[in-house]
Formats: C-alpha cells, sequence, structure tokens
C-alpha cells in the first residue's frame, strides 16, 4: 500500500478538528481508518508508512497545529498502528 492509498484510508479520522485528541469519538475514527488500511492492504503496514502518510496529510489538513506537537502526536498513532497491524500478523490475519 503506497502512501496516497494509506492517506485515502486515514483522512475520514484526521480531516475532523479533533482527531489528535484521546476523546473515544476519535479513537474509534481512527480504529476504523486503520481497518480500511488492512483492508485494502492485506499485509502488515510499516511505522514509516504510517508516519509519512499521516505527516502529509496532517499538514495538508491542519497546518496551524504545531510541528513538535504534530510530530509527537503522529508518532504515537503510528507506533499504536503498527503495534495493531503486528498483532494482526501474530494471529495470521495477513495470510492472504
Amino acid at each position: 500500500m503506497n502512501i496516497p492509498e494509506i492517506q485515502d484510508c486515514l483522512e475520514p479520522w484526521m480531516r475532523v478538528d479533533t482527531w489528535h485528541t484521546t476523546h473515544p469519538m476519535d479513537e474509534e475514527r481512527f480504529h476504523k481508518a486503520l481497518h480500511r488500511c488492512f483492508q485494502q492492504a492485506g499485509q502488515s503496514i510499516d511505522f514509516d508508512s504510517f508516519k509519512d502518510a499521516m505527516t502529509d496529510l496532517a499538514q495538508r489538513l491542519h497546518p496551524k497545529l504545531g510541528s513538535e506537537y504534530l510530530e509527537s502526536t503522529i508518532d504515537r498513532y503510528a507506533q499504536n498502528a503498527e503495534t495493531i497491524s503486528s498483532y494482526l500478523f501474530d494471529i495470521g490475519q495477513f495470510n492472504k
């Protein structure tokens, strides 16, 4: 899965102004976006791909967010995505 495809999956979550909060609705949107990515990819998606896609998307959609805040937030979400991806791989969800 390339960066634009990941961005297409993540955009419904990240276009919401509160995407970066830990509000339950934002967390739900994040998990739904990941689900779309994994369904389309059929394989695990690495940390760097998530990070690059999220960084580009955040800069486009929310240019006023501070760069340091954005970097730490994106790192946290990319790590979370990689952990979920690894778990799904470990339990055999990517055997296509």
